[in-house]
């Protein structure tokens, strides 16, 4: 990962709560690990293609206009999928 730095900056009190509270929760290990995921997720936004309403709402149309699967078909294949794949794991080698 390379060499690391050590910064400092000043935050809100908000934020400096929600960071604790990430902590205190047993979601992130310490308060680094909470700025380092939230940069690491800024980072990855700042390289999303921006999708307007427009586009966002012509993909939506397009999807509905597409073919479609009866839910219980959907749910049907998935149990059996699943089914198998633990009977699968329970089977000695």
């Amino acid at each position: 990962m390379g060499k690391h730095q050590t910064i400092s900056a000043e935050i809100s009190e908000a934020m400096a709560l929600s960071i604790r509270e990430a902590v205190e929760s047993g979601d992130f290990s310490s308060a680094g690990d909470v700025v380092r995921h939230a940069l690491t997720e800024w980072r990855i936004a700042e390289r999303m293609p921006s999708i307007t309403h427009e586009t966002l709402e012509g993909m939506l149309e397009a999807g509905l206009a597409g073919p479609s699967i009866p839910a219980e078909e959907v749910f049907d294949r998935l149990e059996a999928r699943y089914a198998a794949m633990i009977a699968a794991q329970e089977t000695p080698d």
